[in-house]
């Protein structure tokens, strides 16, 4: 992550002036709760406190998986969740950027959200079917889609999290607006209307040669992450020069709009890069942490749930491409 001009790191913050594991059981769950124990009140009072909703959880005889993170809060006392300064974060990216690797890692410390891509186009009916909720009407994100992946991507302590495309990004304002029941000022303002207090985080990758052609690989396969299904359609990866030359025009100015629209709104966002990530996940998710503000729970470890796709093609067509 960069550093600024007086060497030390600039905050997760925003925009200045914008508006506003797995718990298996009930005696983990208890357990998880002594540890957030505050000097406040008393030991006695907090424990028994733990101890009934372990009970709660337990006449229930189900894993608190099944229930929503409303219904486990309310059983909680309330000094033990601890509620950050800010509301939602945005992890700003291209594709084959290590966005996925790093909503992931984030998305195993248990208090930064569900991150992932609620508003891309293309999973817009999906998620909208997974929620019950109607499908966005020509496909316009309204204020209703927001806030039901509001509830889908927050965690217990009420961060949300999700991811946006450069490509993404007018689209959402575009529905945004027009759902609107009054004007906003500025892109920040429409989504701090619905996602509340915002932070960015801007995850870009220093060799865009090397994102091309895993992107071109990834278009001409179908293939994207381990573990998801293949579109049917796909064929043999197949060296096209074209189509990686014009992927890397696609990723610089997807950048170059970042870097406007940021300066544009006062946006200081965290600056990752894919090589911080690939070289080291969970210290470059920790620093993510850091900047949000957010602590880890002491019996949850981050998770590198996806490995380096990159392999000898890769390394192949990226030095084909820059011998030309």
């Amino acid at each position: 992550m960069s550093k600024g001009a007086d060497g030390r790191r600039p905050s997760c913050l925003t925009c200045e002036g914008s508006s506003s594991g797995s718990l298996n059981s009930p005696r983990r769950l208890s357990l998880r709760l002594c540890r957030r124990r505050t000097v406040s009140r008393e030991p006695r009072e907090v424990l028994q406190e733990h101890r009934q909703a372990a009970w709660t959880l337990r006449r229930k005889r189900t894993d608190v998986r099944e229930f929503g993170w409303s219904q486990i809060n309310a059983w909680l006392p309330s000094s033990t969740v601890t509620r950050p300064d800010f509301d939602s974060y945005l992890i700003c990216a291209t594709p084959r950027s290590g966005s996925t690797l790093l909503c992931g890692l984030l998305e195993s410390s248990g208090v930064a959200g569900h991150p992932a891509s609620y508003f891309n186009r293309e999973g817009l009916n999906g998620y909208a079917d997974d929620w019950r909720i109607a499908r966005p009407r020509d496909g316009q994100i309204d204020e209703a889609f927001v806030r039901a992946a509001l509830t889908a991507g927050k965690t217990s302590n009420g961060v949300f999290g999700g991811r946006i495309m450069a490509e993404t990004l007018p689209e959402l304002i575009s529905g945004l607006a027009a759902a609107a029941s009054r004007p906003a000022v500025t892109d920040v303002d429409l989504l701090s209307a619905q996602l509340g207090r915002l932070r960015f985080v801007h995850l870009r990758r220093r060799d865009v040669v090397a994102q091309a052609v895993s992107w071109a690989k990834s278009l001409q396969t179908h293939f994207w992450h381990p573990g998801e299904a293949v579109a049917p359609g796909g064929q043999d990866p197949h060296y096209d020069e074209e189509l990686i030359g014009r992927l890397v025009a696609t990723i610089e100015r997807s950048e170059a709009d970042w870097t406007v629209w940021f300066a544009a709104h006062s946006i200081v966002p965290c600056e990752v890069t894919y090589e911080e990530l690939a070289a080291d996940p969970p210290r470059t998710a920790q620093e993510v942490l850091d900047y949000l503000g957010l602590d880890v729970p002491p019996d949850r470890q981050l998770v590198v749930g996806h490995r380096r796709q990159a392999d000898q093609l890769n390394a192949d067509w990226i030095t084909r491409f820059k011998s030309h």
